[in-house]
């Protein structure tokens, strides 16, 4: 086995494999809900220490009606003169983390690629971290 890849692995998950199974590598990446809304902080640091990709799933929240209407996002989403599921998007790979945006709409698929045209603040990537919501979920 040259590489593994997990899905919604804790820490205390990675730390069982590592143990339990020491001539497996490492996972390459390790696929968690990650949004600006929805930060799991210590496991994203984990990863991070141990080499594993973080590759997020569900990068705009599902689309919920309580990420839509974010104000910060929205406000955001003016300043650069994009949409409030790009800043979201763009949050996430100035964070380093693979993306899997869904969409059946072709619009929406064309706006979640037009990511490159412009970069967050570090001041506004601050202000997105500062999002995280425990009633998110």
């Amino acid at each position: 086995i040259k590489s593994v890849g997990v899905s919604n692995f804790g820490i205390k998950h990675l730390e069982i494999l590592e143990k339990s199974c020491p001539d497996l590598p490492l996972p390459v990446c390790n696929q968690i809900e990650c949004t600006p809304l929805l930060q799991e902080t210590e496991l994203i640091e984990y990863c991070t220490k141990k080499g594993i990709l973080i590759e997020s799933y569900s990068p705009v929240g599902q689309a919920k009606e309580k990420v839509r209407n974010n104000e910060v996002l929205n406000e955001l989403g003016k300043k650069y003169n994009v949409t409030w599921s790009q800043i979201m998007l763009r949050w996430q790979v100035q964070k380093g983390f693979i993306l899997l945006p869904k969409s059946v709409t072709p619009k929406r698929i064309i706006a979640n690629g037009d990511l490159f045209g412009f970069e967050l603040t570090k001041e506004d990537m601050a202000k997105l971290g500062e999002l995280k919501s425990e009633k998110f979920r």
